[in-house]
């Protein structure tokens, strides 16, 4: 096994969740930058710390297979060069899925003159929607289920994984922006949790 193999996987499972999510968030902001330099769009739309998040939570989802293939690599990457390439896929893959949902999102003002909006989420945990394959699928859908506690939490997955924001879910669900960054921190720790249990087992 080569050097940076052990160390990009001994590096990232010495970091505690929060360390992992901090290191993401500044890597989604780098990629943000390098796109910049380069005048590509497809990480433009990151302009705030909540987009950055929402890029984190993506990314985070993807590690565990990054450092799979890493280590099936003849030369293995280090830790940071993998966290740049799950940001990366993940800055991107949310841009085409807001993309593709635009259309879904819709404005309104109310008679209080105040600005509403409006986002289909009656497809709740429609997995086969965002997955690219059966099996895929069925694994989110199993994921899902094991971390949320109840409906707002399946749905505020669901839209994460579909690209939404959390200011875009928090409107949705006319709830604080917080209490879906809460939830959301919530379900990560229950799922690192379910991580341990299975690895100890």
């Amino acid at each position: 096994m080569n050097e940076n193999t052990k160390t990009a996987r001994a590096e990232w499972e010495s970091m505690s969740g929060e360390q992992q999510y901090n290191a993401l968030v500044a890597m989604a902001w780098t990629v943000r930058r390098k796109a910049e330099a380069r005048n590509q769009t497809g990480a433009a739309w990151i302009e705030t710390e909540d987009d950055a998040q929402t890029v984190a939570a993506d990314a985070w989802t993807r590690m565990g297979t990054a450092l799979d293939r890493n280590e099936a690599q003849d030369a293995p990457a280090p830790l940071a060069v993998i966290l740049y390439r799950a940001a990366a896929q993940a800055a991107h893959s949310i841009s085409r899925a807001e993309q593709r949902h635009a259309r879904a999102i819709s404005a309104t003002i109310d008679d209080d003159g105040a600005e509403r909006w409006q986002i289909d989420t009656e497809a709740g945990t429609d997995c086969d929607a965002i997955a690219p394959s059966p099996e895929a699928a069925a694994i989110l859908r199993e994921s899902v289920e094991s971390v949320a506690r109840d409906q707002v939490d399946r749905v505020a997955l669901t839209m994460t994984a579909r690209g939404y924001t959390t200011a875009e879910i928090a409107a949705a669900l006319m709830v604080d922006r917080s209490t879906i960054s809460r939830r959301l921190y919530a379900m990560r720790d229950r799922y690192h949790a379910q991580q341990g249990e299975e690895a100890e087992a």
